[in-house]
């Protein structure tokens, strides 16, 4: 049986890919509100549903930061 500090959770992530992930839902969430024509809420309530659909992903790339050697 393996001892539980030997176990690697996550993978290693790059800042650079977590930038660009979150630069892309900004800007398809601008896309989606139609840069500034709707209320600045709309915007709001649409960045929140993506990064809670993209949560699972979300949550992988955070857990590669946070693992264990």
């Amino acid at each position: 049986m393996k001892n539980i500090n030997e176990i690697v959770i996550g993978k290693p992530v790059k800042i650079s890919r977590v930038l660009i992930g979150a630069a892309a839902i900004v800007i398809l969430s601008l896309f989606v509100t139609g840069f500034s024509y709707l209320p600045w809420w709309v915007f709001i309530i649409v960045l929140t549903l993506e990064f809670l659909l993209l949560y699972r992903h979300i949550s992988i790339l955070i857990g590669g930061l946070i693992r264990k050697k």
